[in-house]
């Protein structure tokens, strides 16, 4: 990653990943016969960039008619740039970034979608908390993933049932 502003043809080649992931993610799916997932995998790499308000990249699409999928994305690919260090900026803490999302609601993001995103904010905090607690392991163990469980569902996978 470049540590400064990237240029004006930086930022129009690096706009490209949406498009150049989606035709990867269509090679890949030339050779698979496990193409469902790969659907929405292409819908999520071409459209995470795209604002309510039509103002994104790369097919300026707005409201709506931006997937669901590309709608989803978007809040949680800003979250993830603002609260993660880069050799541009420092990291942002939880509570600025959940405030940078919500100013951009109806604007950049999907308004019922930043309402939510605001309603499990917490959740989010505390999965990136968990996600930097483990990320030197290459698979969660089982103790990792029973406090996963706990942090998104409120109980141990050990557990007899779960909550209502």
């Amino acid at each position: 990653m470049k540590p400064g502003k990237l240029t004006d043809d930086e930022f129009e080649n690096m706009k490209t990943h949406t498009t150049f992931g989606g035709m990867v993610i269509d090679k890949i799916s030339q050779n698979t016969v496990e193409k469902a997932f790969l659907t929405h995998a292409k819908i999520f790499a071409e459209s995470h960039h795209e604002k309510w308000d039509g103002s994104g990249y790369p097919y300026g699409l707005k409201g709506e008619k931006i997937p669901l999928q590309g709608r989803l994305m978007a809040i949680a690919d800003v979250y993830d740039e603002l609260i993660s260090e880069r050799p541009y900026k420092k990291a942002m803490e939880h509570a600025k970034a959940v405030d940078v999302i919500k100013e951009g609601r109806a604007t950049h993001f999907d308004p019922t979608l930043v309402d939510l995103f605001d309603s499990v904010s917490d959740s989010f905090y505390k999965v990136t908390l968990f996600s930097q607690k483990h990320a030197a392991t290459v698979s969660a163990s089982p103790d990792a993933l029973r406090e996963l469980n706990q942090i998104l569902y409120g109980y141990h996978t050990n557990d007899k049932q779960r909550p209502d």
